[in-house]
């Protein structure tokens, strides 16, 4: 919608691709990355993004056009030849690879009125009673109510006038030196204006001669043009006003770019009262300071800005936000003054989100007029900035909701406010010393740099990518960059999600869950009062964890069945297999505390738990009601010891049980080591002969991230006859969710069908959690008859849904003096959460790759799991493995530094090679680590950029960049052997040869979908387009296990693949029958050269000589002849071996994958912020199934990558609650985030 907008906005002409990517500046997208979406839509600018396409190779949309035929060609692609049916099992390292409103059923009513006029206003104003006047919301785009904070507040303004269209407040004109901007003006429209008045001014200095003394004076409006720039996103600029964004300045403490901005630069607000025809001007501080009152008796009529700034005037402003775009500031500096030949005059020095409001700092100013001479500013510099630390210590204060933070985090975040107000104004001296040409650091080349900020650079620049993969003809469609087959729908927004699903509203209900959002570990009872059901009249049932336990006795033989099968099962699997009289309890806890459950009873053991769920005609009736008894009718008891971090479970030892230390418990790797019977390392041997070897220890840490998929967790339970369920899911794991759906509603697996179309966006965040939101839903709908429909709010499900386990390392490294890694000792300690959930999986994979792409001969890596009252950490994109690798590498560069090695020589001594044995015994019969090494310092020009990255550094004292290079060994399979398979179903329609396929992986965006339709394409030797997925569905493909653990296309494919093959030689067999039985000399297909498997849309001539498609024959052939045109489909990966601590020896991963990437980061050490200037990766695919997509999933990994280190931080307040609970806080990375 955004790019179609763009496209009849303006002409092309005035676009450039800077233009398109800033629109997309409120756009968040988690799978790709953004380069291919942006590439994409640069070609609506002016140049048509060319420069980018030369190395962006073109999709296959129409199957007819492609590498393979010679219809496409380019540069970055190469078409290599492989004689063979199936790709090889390694990879050629030569190949380049990868790189008055009421609703109905709540408690509230509103009153909106549209106001055409000014004196309407006013005379409105007037008629409302002085004590409801503060209820007044005035109404332009009404963007504030999208600030989390303040979401309440807004609730309670109920008298909404909607001021947007009078004709006063709306317009901007200019009044000599400065322009007059209405009070509903939109940010938007201010904005533009400012943009281009800055490139009008920038014509007249380049056709007119300007003196030098006039050129040095600052341009009001582009000081305010690039500060907006930065300033929300391109929609809430369209719909915010001017007026607005002050109002929240003065009355909420908002940390508002605006207000910061035009109090440095002097502007003033007009002021309309009732009952008066003056309107007073106020100066931004007098507005936001108390001496303006907004008591309901006035409005704000518009704001005066300086258009022109008097002579020898500089003025700068500064922000330092989470991420470039779309974030309220961490801190805001403005800056001007007027430069004199003996002093500075008109100082105003500006901190906006420092003390309780924008405010000035009248005491430095002061100081810089009366103490400081332009002539001597380089020696005096140093005490203003003592002045500025001296007022900025009496001034700063907590922002507001931050209240409640830990005192030793509102203290670092007090530090890092301080320092940069101190080095914004460092900064804004430095450049003011440099324009206007003053004896101070003028001289220092070193700090050139230092005024420049490196993201509103950044927001001047456009970022780029380029691809290169191989294409194999003779395995099309296979390794063809098709497009995703459902990209179309998606792009109109046709497709289909969990949450679009529909039922009809009549009979629709909705649930809302009621959660514990107070104490981490309490007990608490739910008291309902009497007048509930008059306050919310629209509830229909209000469900806890006393409705969830049977009150009948269970199905004796599903019972039966359910105890005689658990010692088959690992204890991940037990959470489907609870004891009937416990159908609330769907996970293990610790010992003497609840686990996983549907509802919690009696006790909480973490804040966003659920305590119950009201189920209502409609989700804002549920919701509200939802909200009511949660702040209301929720009583908690707090219990102790409670274990907030994983600094305090650590320090108390508060570990998970195994079955080492209590018999109940599940089981888990201890340990990782070789040789295997190593239980410690003696490390004397190596610290008493240090002649020999160099030893190093340290720590390292890791933070935890949440998934945030675009579809946050959410089902449709709709009951069916007998009392049998359909759940349409937003899951990763049908099975799960139908095991669990089973157990609450007291049905048998036969009678729960799970169905999911697609989703939006996993992670891991819905393989083992998705179960809470089917599981309420069906619960609702199987109690009620009724179809309920359960999706969660952002903020619910941040609160109630497990995260990426925080991990703790301990390393300590022996090498030689040459570099040689003898002996390294890794000890993990993981934020497990509240209950076991998965993470003990997740700890026996850190531990099974945390030798990543080395090979040492004493090696031990062990590792502990945390309990904390926290939400259940769960599964997450890489599953352990990044955190792992983090500290792994940490330990690398630590004794590369020790020993003032290189760190890329260090590890090249180090790597894998081909034939090595891991430390759990997996000989590695493909290793490429070297080929991809090779590549990627090529590729990437590694040595002559660290070159220039060492002369950048020498040469700026402030700026800094850095290069590095990692290379990456990553293990292919479920660590449990009995999740490596697959089923798939297959079916031809005889009528017009069309084929469904069904399989059990779940298409989340990762485009697994098309990969099976590449495969069955393939292996039936047929077109692509004749080929549908339906839904995944457990009542197609039975047991269908979880879609993560980067198995999906391996598990699936091959299931596809042999339910293609299982067909194709039943309908070889019934052709070569047929054609014997008319001609015994002729055969189908000649079993020597199976030229009917090699050749792609090739037609037998001497059968079909008009050269039509076979295909529809062969199936109605089939057909005729009663040969069944269905076939079932299964794989499992071969030859695996459990790794345990009985059996420390095997082979869990089905193989490997090698990888290695550079990147070149520019970093700011006066305020922290950081660009990443260019990524270069190089994967080892094998023969990739389809290279656009498999490129998709690297780059997105990457920027996900990107966001857990740079932009994405989980806060919890001093009671455990998460304060980074909404976008308004927590933030991924946006489309300036991304390399350049």
């Amino acid at each position: 919608m955004k790019a179609y907008l763009l496209n009849t906005e303006a002409s092309k002409e005035s676009r450039n691709i800077v233009d398109i990517e800033d629109a997309f500046d409120g756009h968040l997208c988690r799978c790709t990355g953004y380069r291919p979406i942006l590439c994409a839509l640069k070609t609506f600018s002016s140049d048509g993004n060319k420069e980018e396409l030369e190395h962006t190779p073109p999709l296959v949309i129409d199957p007819s056009c492609t590498y393979s035929k010679h219809s496409l060609q380019h540069s970055h692609v190469h078409v290599e030849r492989f004689e063979g049916t199936d790709a090889p099992v390694s990879v050629d390292t030569s190949y380049p690879m990868l790189k008055v409103i009421s609703k109905p059923g709540t408690n509230r009513s509103f009153t909106w009125i549209k106001v055409n006029t000014l004196e309407q206003l006013m005379a409105l104003i007037q008629d409302i009673p002085k004590e409801d006047r503060q209820k007044i919301h005035f109404v332009v785009g009404n963007t504030a109510y999208g600030i989390q904070p303040f979401q309440d507040k807004i609730k309670k303004q109920t008298i909404c006038l909607y001021i947007a269209d009078i004709p006063d407040l709306g317009q901007m004109s200019q009044d000599g030196s400065s322009m007059i901007a209405g009070a509903a003006v939109s940010l938007q429209s201010l904005f533009q204006y400012c943009r281009l008045q800055v490139e009008n001014n920038k014509k007249m200095k380049m056709t007119k001669k300007k003196a030098d003394d006039d050129l040095q004076s600052s341009f009001p409006l582009e000081v305010l043009y690039n500060h907006m720039k930065r300033l929300a996103t391109t929609e809430v600029r369209n719909a915010g006003s001017l007026a607005g964004n002050l109002y929240l300045a003065k009355m909420w403490r908002f940390p508002s770019d605006l207000a910061c901005v035009l109090m440095t630069l002097d502007a003033a607000v007009i002021m309309q009262s009732t009952g008066h025809p003056l309107r007073p001007s106020y100066s931004i501080p007098e507005f936001i300071s108390d001496k303006v009152a907004l008591d309901g008796t006035n409005v704000i009529h518009s704001i005066v800005i300086p258009r022109t700034a008097s002579q020898n005037v500089f003025t700068r402003t500064y922000k330092v936000a989470a991420r470039p775009q779309n974030s309220h500031p961490l801190l805001n500096g403005g800056f001007s003054a007027q430069i004199n030949r003996r002093s500075f005059e008109d100082v105003r020095i500006v901190f906006g989100n420092l003390g309780q409001k924008t405010q000035r700092m009248p005491q430095t100013e002061k100081w810089m007029k009366t103490n400081c001479t332009p002539q001597m500013l380089s020696e005096q510099y140093l005490s203003l900035l003592s002045e500025l630390e001296k007022e900025l210590k009496e001034v700063i204060c907590t922002p507001p909701g931050m209240e409640n933070l830990p005192e030793r985090q509102l203290k670092r975040f007090e530090e890092f406010r301080m320092s940069l107000a101190r080095n914004m104004f460092l900064k804004y001296m430095i450049e003011l010393c440099a324009v206007f040409k003053l004896p101070s650091w003028n001289s220092m080349s070193k700090l050139k740099s230092a005024p420049e900020s490196l993201i509103y650079a950044r927001m001047d620049t456009s970022s780029s990518g380029c691809q290169d993969f191989c294409v194999y003809p003779n395995e099309a469609p296979v390794s063809e960059p098709i497009v995703k087959q459902s990209i179309f729908l998606q792009t109109t927004g046709e497709a289909k999600y969990t949450q679009d699903a529909e039922m009809g509203s009549q009979n629709l209900y909705h649930g809302v869950y009621i959660l514990n959002m107070e104490e981490a570990y309490a007990k608490f009872t739910l008291d309902i009062p009497p007048d509930f059901k008059e306050k919310f009249p629209d509830v229909v049932k209000i469900f806890t964890a006393d409705d969830v336990n049977p009150s009948v006795k269970a199905n004796p033989t599903n019972k039966e069945i359910k105890l005689r099968h658990t010692h088959l099962l690992t204890e991940r699997d037990m959470t489907a297999f609870h004891s009937p009289s416990n159908r609330n309890d769907l996970g293990r806890g610790q010992e003497g505390f609840p686990g996983d459950t549907l509802f919690a009873k009696e006790k909480v053991i973490y804040i966003g738990q659920p305590i119950g769920m009201v189920v209502s005609k409609s989700e804002s009736s549920a919701r509200e009601a939802a909200q009511w008894l949660q702040q209301n009718a929720v009583k908690f008891k707090k219990l102790s010891p409670t274990y907030l971090t994983l600094e305090e479970a650590l320090e108390r030892s508060n570990f998970f049980y195994d079955k080492t230390n209590h018999p109940s418990a599940p089981s888990r790797l201890k340990k990782v080591s070789h040789p295997t019977e190593l239980e410690s390392i003696d490390w004397s041997m190596y610290e008493n002969d240090c002649s020999t070897y160099t030893v190093v220890e340290g720590v390292q840490s890791t933070d935890s991230q949440y998934h945030f998929y675009m579809e946050t967790q959410s089902a449709l339970a709709y009951p069916q006859e007998g009392g049998k369920i359909k759940v349409i899911s937003s899951a990763q794991s049908p099975a799960s969710v139908q095991a669990t759906v089973g157990q609450v509603c007291d049905l048998p697996m036969n009678s729960v069908v799970i169905e999911i179309p697609r989703i939006g966006g996993g992670y891991g965040g819905k393989e083992v959690q998705s179960k809470y939101a089917s599981a309420a839903a069906a619960f609702c709908a199987h109690k009620l008859n009724k179809p309920v429909r359960v999706a969660l709010h952002r903020t619910e499900d941040m609160h109630m849904i497990g995260k990426r386990h925080a991990v703790f390392g301990k390393y300590r490294v022996a090498a030689t003096k040459d570099g040689k890694i003898i002996a390294m000792e890794l000890n993990f300690f993981a934020d497990g959460g509240c209950t076991y959930d998965c993470s003990f999986p997740v700890m026996d994979l850190i531990l099974l790759v945390s030798d990543n792409a080395y090979k040492i001969p004493k090696f031990l890596a062990q590792g502990e799991v945390c309990m904390t009252n926290k939400a259940t950490s769960t599964a997450f994109r890489s599953f352990g493995v990044v955190q792992g690798m983090l500290i792994v590498e940490a330990a690398v560069e630590a004794i590369a530094e020790k020993l003032n090695i290189h760190s890329n020589q260090l590890r090249e001594i180090n790597f894998y090679k081909k034939g090595d044995y891991t430390p759990y015994g997996q000989q590695l019969l493909y290793c490429n680590l070297d080929g991809v090494w090779e590549t990627i310092l090529e590729s990437s020009n590694y040595h002559e950029r660290e070159k220039a990255v060492k002369k950048f550094n020498l040469e700026n004292k402030f700026k800094k960049r850095a290069i590095k290079l990692i290379p990456l060994k990553y293990g292919i399979s479920f660590t449990r052997k009995m999740s490596n398979q697959g089923g798939a179903l297959l079916q031809v329609y005889q009528d017009d040869g069309r084929v469904l396929l069904n399989f059990g992986g779940v298409e989340m965006g990762q485009g697994l979908n098309t990969k099976m339709m590449q495969i069955a394409a393939f292996t039936l030797n047929i077109p692509l387009e004749y080929i549908e997925v339906s839904n995944t569905a457990t009542d197609k493909v039975p047991n269908p296990v979880s879609t993560g653990a980067s198995t999906g296309s391996d598990l699936n494919g091959g299931a596809v693949k042999n339910a293609c093959v299982k067909l194709k030689k039943r309908l070889e067999d019934c052709i070569d029958e047929y054609l014997s039985a008319v001609d015994p000399s002729i055969s189908f297909v000649d079993p020597t050269t199976h030229e009917f498997l090699l050749q792609w849309y090739k037609t037998r001539k001497w059968y079909f000589p008009d050269g039509k498609n076979y295909w529809p024959c062969v199936a109605h052939l089939a057909y005729s002849q009663r040969v069944s045109l269905s076939s079932t489909g299964f794989f499992k990966s071969a030859d695996l071996v459990a790794v345990s601590n009985e059996s420390p020896l095997g082979r869990p991963f089905y193989y490997f994958n090698y990888a290695a990437a550079v990147s070149e980061v520019e970093v700011d050490t006066l305020t922290g912020e950081c660009t990443i200037l260019r990524s270069d990766i190089v994967y080892d695919a094998g023969h990739s199934l389809n290279p656009a997509i498999d490129i998709g999933q690297i780059e997105g990994g990457f920027v996900m990558g990107v966001g857990y280190v740079l932009t994405e931080k989980l806060i919890y307040d001093k009671n455990g609650k998460l304060f980074t609970d909404g976008t308004w806080e927590y933030k991924p990375p946006d489309t300036k985030t991304v390399p350049l």
